[in-house]
């Protein structure tokens, strides 16, 4: 069986210590500096936030194409069958596709506050 090379992008989390005189110029030492700030040492993986690089797919795995949309369409037909009817409604209306998304009036969004 062949083996393919998948590029994946990743989130984690963890905390580095920054000397400085105080907390708004120990967060500016690590948004200017962040290229070489140390990673930590003890990290975790941020859950679901393991994603593909289709833009790298085919570069990396030379004389095989893929169809990005049909993939991506399966994955989410697939993800939406694991959810509940609440969480489909949701991610629905989050991704767009959802009835009248980004219709709400400024009063519909104050009723519901």
């Amino acid at each position: 069986m062949p083996k393919f090379k998948i590029p994946i992008e990743w989130k984690c989390y963890g905390e580095i210590k920054i000397e400085a005189k105080n907390l708004d110029e120990a967060i500016e030492e690590v948004q200017l500096n962040s290229d070489e700030t140390v990673l930590p040492k003890d990290w975790d993986l941020e859950e679901g936030s393991i994603d593909i690089n289709y833009e790298l797919v085919e570069e990396l795995n030379p004389g095989h194409k893929i169809n990005i949309e049909e993939h991506a369409t399966r994955i989410f037909e697939e993800e939406q069958e694991m959810c509940s009817p609440e969480e489909r409604e949701a991610r629905r209306h989050l991704e767009g596709i959802g009835e009248g998304y980004g219709e709400e009036t400024e009063k519909e969004m104050d009723e519901e506050s």
